[in-house]
C-alpha cells in the first residue's frame, strides 16, 4: 500500500479544492436565495390565513358568570361558580387527610 503524501498536488486534490472554494459558494448562494423566497411565501400564506380565520362567537352565557351554577362548601367557607355544561366529578373525602403536607417523612 502506498503512503499518502499530503503536501503533493494531484489532479484530485485540485478537483476537491475547486469544489470546496468555487462550486460550494455558488450552490450555497443559490439555495439561500430560494430559501428566502420560500420563507416569504410562507409568511404571506400565514398572513392570508390569519385574515380569513373564523372565530365562533362566544355565547353571552359564558361572559356573564352571575348565571352560572355555584358549588358551595360551608365547612370550608368557599364557593365555586361554573357553567351549566361543565362536568364536575366529586372525589373529595369528608375526613381530613395529611398527605398534602410539605414536610418530609423524617421531619417532626
Amino acid at each position: 500500500m502506498a503512503k499518502v503524501q499530503w503536501n503533493k498536488v494531484t489532479w484530485y486534490s485540485k478537483l476537491i479544492a475547486l469544489v470546496i472554494f468555487v462550486i460550494f459558494p455558488f450552490v450555497g448562494f443559490f439555495w439561500g436565495v430560494h430559501f428566502g423566497q420560500l420563507i416569504e411565501i410562507a409568511k404571506q400564506a400565514k398572513q392570508a390565513g390569519a385574515n380569513t380565520s373564523y372565530t365562533p362567537p362566544i355565547p353571552e352565557y359564558y361572559t356573564n358568570p352571575s348565571e352560572w351554577q355555584a358549588d358551595r362548601n360551608n365547612a370550608g367557607g368557599y364557593s365555586i361558580l361554573y357553567p351549566i355544561d361543565f362536568q364536575a366529578t366529586y372525589s373529595y373525602s369528608p375526613s381530613p387527610t395529611t398527605n398534602w403536607s410539605l414536610r418530609s417523612a423524617g421531619e417532626p
